[in-house]
Parts: C-alpha cells; structure tokens; sequence
C-alpha cells in the first residue's frame, strides 16, 4: 500500500480508500473454511485455505501486473520500479504457497 501510495503522490493524487469486493469474498471464503471445521482433515482445510491465500495473491498480481503498465505508459520510471517491485513480492509469496502446498498434496497421493 505504501508504494501504491507513492505512485499516486507522484500523480498529484490521493489513493482511494475504497475496499475490493472482490477481496471482501475471498475474506468470507476463508472464514467459511475456517468455520465449517474440518479438524478430522486437517490437510485438506489447510489446502483450502492456500487455494484462498493463492487466489489473493493472482488478484494482487493482476493487479500491481495493470498499474505497472499503466506507469510504464505515463513515463513514470520510478512508479514502474516501485509496482514491479510489489509485483515480484506477490509472485514470490504465490511460490511459497505453492511450496508448501506441494508435501500436502503429496500426503493426499495427488
């Protein structure tokens, strides 16, 4: 958020405070993981949940992927460096969870 900050300091703007709906969903996804209690199946809740936290991170990549084009198109250089840089933070943490989804899945013989 800092850096979107950023960016749109250096456009003169303020960011919007608004939040995502689509974000919202993915939220209430996970609680309903969480509370439908799959304790006899640990493993399975647990993938569940790394599917939701994956899902969040695709939306955040799009998402940075976009205003970094965007910035790339404006002549904003240091913009640009400051999205990719978020953008390859999004993509290294979808990496960790799929690495340690992967012994999971491999638990459930997939």
């Amino acid at each position: 958020m800092k850096r979107l900050h950023q960016v749109f300091g250096m456009l003169g703007q303020k960011l919007p405070a608004k939040s995502s709906p689509a974000i919202r969903g993915l939220v209430e996804e996970a609680q309903e993981i969480i509370e439908e209690g799959w304790e006899e199946d640990v493993v399975s809740s647990d993938l569940a949940l790394i599917a939701v936290a994956q899902k969040v991170e695709h939306f955040e990549i799009a998402g940075y992927g976009t205003a970094r084009t965007l910035a790339r198109q404006m002549g904003l250089t240091e913009g640009e460096r400051l999205l990719s840089d978020s953008l390859d933070e999004e993509e290294k943490t979808d990496l960790l969870l799929a690495q340690i989804a992967d012994p999971l899945l491999a638990e459930c013989g997939l």
